[in-house]
């Protein structure tokens, strides 16, 4: 059976962020979380149903194009939703920016109401 590159549901994109995390970012916001956390930002990502779909090569070469504006502070994040649902998707998009010499930020929902503890980062992603 032929290996399949992951596809990721994409709630949306921002060229200029500049609130998730250091620098101006390209933020990159996942489809689908199940926290419900009560004061969330974006309560319009919960939904597994919808968004757009990516492939992690097609999202990277969308996204590498803006690496100009991110200067020495900024890059790539990957927000939700929950990233973390994704996980194939988002260790391959990963991967591609880590063959370029860059490693992106993943953000996740953190709140007390929450029964989920942050998870630890594989250490075999490269």
């Amino acid at each position: 059976m032929p290996h399949c590159d992951p596809v990721g549901l994409v709630h949306s994109l921002e060229s200029f962020g500049s609130v998730d995390g250091p620098g101006v970012r390209f933020v990159v916001f996942l489809q689908g979380c199940a926290l419900r956390c009560k004061y969330c930002h974006n309560p319009e990502t919960w939904s597994a149903e919808g968004g757009t779909e990516w492939s992690p090569e097609k999202l990277f070469q969308h996204v590498w194009r803006y690496r100009n504006y991110w200067g020495k502070k900024g890059g790539i994040t990957v927000s939700g939703g929950e990233p973390l649902r994704q996980m194939d998707f988002l260790t391959k998009f990963f991967q591609l920016a880590r063959a370029r010499g860059y490693t992106p930020r993943w953000t996740r929902p953190v709140s007390r109401s929450s029964p989920m503890t942050p998870p630890t980062w594989p250490p075999s992603i490269p």
